[in-house]
């Protein structure tokens, strides 16, 4: 259940709820009347919050330019990296990976955040883990599939192969944003630094 249906049906039940105990504390109590009475009441409050609820959700998934995700925004140097998140799990030198004790605290999931550096700032922050709700990028997350990505992005502006063709890497430049794909699964994703170059494998198939 989302946040939204759940302010939804809150907001329904204390309704009816407070209405009945109104109504059926009246003297002048009907059955009919007070069924009639209440439907006109919850009945445009649905509306409303249904329409509220909608709105929100377009809102905040919709598909815009991205240039921060989790906290970190593309550019930061280390400096500001170490400030904000604090030392890396794995430190790979042009690269900083970071599980699941620095991530998400008390949680029995395993995300692994990868921040990858060019010229010692943020080039591309790269979410791979297990835990599905954890993050996504306008409403696309893990397990979602390629038919699910292309509806909401319309065509990538660079599709990476593998070296073994089991993994598509999805670029939107325009957007800053990737999606890495494996049994037309989502499996990781993330931001780049979209004016520079396209995200891809190191090693490609050739097409």
């Amino acid at each position: 259940m989302t946040i939204g249906t759940g302010i939804f049906l809150s907001t329904l039940l204390v309704c009816t709820i407070y209405l009945c105990i109104k109504l059926l504390s009246h003297k002048t109590f009907s059955l009919k009347k007070s069924l009639i009475a209440i439907l006109k009441i919850i009945i445009p409050i649905s509306v409303f919050v249904i329409g509220v609820v909608f709105a929100f959700n377009t809102y905040k998934d919709r598909v815009v330019k991205q240039i921060e995700f989790n906290g970190i925004k593309l550019g930061q140097s280390k400096s500001d990296i170490l400030f904000t998140k604090g030392k890396p799990d794995i430190d790979r030198d042009t690269e900083w990976v970071y599980t699941k004790s620095s991530i998400i605290r008390n949680s029995d999931q395993i995300p692994e955040l990868i921040v990858q550096f060019k010229s010692n700032a943020v080039d591309s922050i790269v979410y791979m883990g297990n835990c599905y709700s954890c993050y996504e990028i306008s409403g696309i997350g893990l397990f979602d599939s390629y038919e699910s990505v292309t509806r909401k992005f319309g065509s990538p502006s660079y599709i990476s192969i593998s070296k073994d063709q089991t993994e598509r890497i999805l670029s939107y430049s325009n957007y800053n944003t990737f999606f890495q794909l494996r049994e037309n699964r989502v499996n990781a994703f993330g931001i780049f630094n979209g004016n520079s170059s396209e995200f891809k494998f190191s090693s490609e198939h050739s097409k």
